[in-house]
């Protein structure tokens, strides 16, 4: 998905501010710009979204001295500011990205969906595509932890059946002679 900006504003304020109400967008964003002003429109755009976003500088489209530069937006403003650009310009630069919450949350969304009843292949293909986390290592993780989660619940309850059978062993039932003796009831001795 894309948005046409067309034209950034001359003026450097209205630039920036124009720049900083979409600094949450997430679809690419395309814009013209002429040359003269390409170096300050980039630096504007690292000053509203960081240099670390990636973007293209495109000179010349569909025509025979076709030119592109990517990379991130502070690389190609310090490429626009140390040379003369000429032609008409087009300016992409990739939209805001969704930034992933941590694998272990995610890992325990997964699980929770599991446990009421969704397919574990459906949930993490859904993780994955909503937070753009690659969907092998989501589906490894949650793997790992429905395996530990299985072997801590396996080994709770042989603590449980374990305590069981040993008070069991402390209190031995032995059949006796039916009898009017202490610690006798119904046939039955506890020692």
């Amino acid at each position: 998905r894309f948005c046409f900006e067309g034209f950034p504003s001359r003026k450097a304020g209205e630039r920036l501010r124009s720049f900083q109400a979409l600094a949450r967008e997430r679809r690419t964003l395309i814009f013209f710009e002429a040359p003269h002003r390409l170096g300050a429109t980039l630096a504007s755009m690292v000053g509203a979204w960081g240099g670390d976003r990636l973007a293209s500088v495109s000179r010349e489209i569909t025509k025979r001295y076709e030119e592109t530069r990517r990379g991130a937006l502070s690389e190609l403003a310090a490429w626009a500011a140390g040379s003369e650009v000429r032609g008409e310009i087009v300016v992409v630069v990739a939209g805001k990205t969704r930034e992933a919450p941590p694998l272990a949350s995610l890992v325990a969304e997964a699980l929770s969906r599991i446990e009421s009843g969704e397919r574990a292949k459906v949930v993490v293909a859904d993780l994955a595509a909503t937070f753009g986390v690659a969907q092998r290592e989501l589906y490894a993780a949650v793997v790992e932890a429905r395996s530990t989660l299985e072997v801590n619940l396996a080994a709770t309850r042989d603590r449980r059946i374990g305590g069981h059978a040993r008070k069991l062993q402390r209190a031995r039932v032995d059949r006796v002679n039916v009898g009017a003796g202490a610690g006798q009831h119904d046939g039955i001795a506890w020692r």
